[in-house]
């Protein structure tokens, strides 16, 4: 089956882009939506760690984690749709940010993506707290340019969020990722990727949410900084204390 699959290196990786709970991974904030990508149904992203998601895995993870190049997510798309029809579509109200008590909020609800609309007027407008805000009111700041620039949104149903789990990438798929930030595409079926990314996932014992994001902090550290441990988030990790 022909499919156009796009790499791209992630220097975040937070639960906003891509953001894979609730049942969707969404990407609506990062360098596939910058850059405009030419993604629809039947279309693959793939994001892999940069050097900088390298440092910051080894760096949460430990001794436990000294693989090179690992794949981040892998997301069959689905739909493609404007930032607006992603903020009124009620299939995604959970993905829209709810910063809440610190006490009470996991990080699921803190790292909504679903965060841009047009106002009546038809200025653009979004969700205070959300990670590209940097708190300037109604000011269009760089990195949210970029955001509603793109104004796309890519959605898919079928996907693998590997996190921090680690999966590193092939030997043989290093030549389709770019070497630093930007992405590359890839046209023609790629069957090595799809069993691989397949065969990983059922090592690991699921598909969706396998891991946790990178940035996020390790179980152990929240642990220690609560004193008790919180109820289990959506992907089976603590809340955020």
């Amino acid at each position: 089956m022909y499919r156009r699959y796009c790499f791209y290196r992630m220097t975040h990786d937070s639960g906003f882009a891509p953001n894979p709970f609730h049942g969707f991974c969404t990407l609506a904030a990062c360098t596939p939506n910058h850059m405009r990508a030419n993604l629809g149904a039947g279309d693959v992203i793939v994001g892999v760690e940069s050097d900088v998601l390298i440092g910051k895995r080894r760096g949460k993870l430990g001794a436990t984690s000294t693989l090179d190049r690992c794949i981040v997510y892998y997301m069959l798309i689905d739909e493609r749709l404007t930032l607006d029809q992603y903020f009124t579509d009620p299939r995604f109200a959970n993905k829209k940010i709810l910063p809440g008590n610190p006490s009470t909020a996991t990080y699921e609800q803190r790292c909504g993506d679903n965060v841009y609309y047009h106002d009546e007027e038809g200025q653009w407008r979004w969700l205070p707290g959300h990670e590209h805000d940097d708190d300037k009111g109604t000011e269009i700041t760089e990195t949210i340019s970029k955001d509603i620039e793109g104004n796309r949104v890519f959605i898919g149903k079928t996907f693998y969020y590997f996190g921090d789990a680690a999966v590193p990438l092939p030997e043989y798929l290093i030549q389709h990722v770019p070497r630093k930030q930007g992405m590359q595409y890839y046209e023609g079926p790629l069957r090595d990727l799809d069993e691989y990314i397949s065969t990983q996932a059922a090592r690991l014992g699921k598909l969706g949410v396998i891991g946790e994001p990178i940035d996020w902090p390790a179980i152990i550290e929240r642990v220690r900084s609560c004193g008790t441990q919180r109820p289990p988030s959506a992907c089976g990790t603590y809340n955020k204390c």
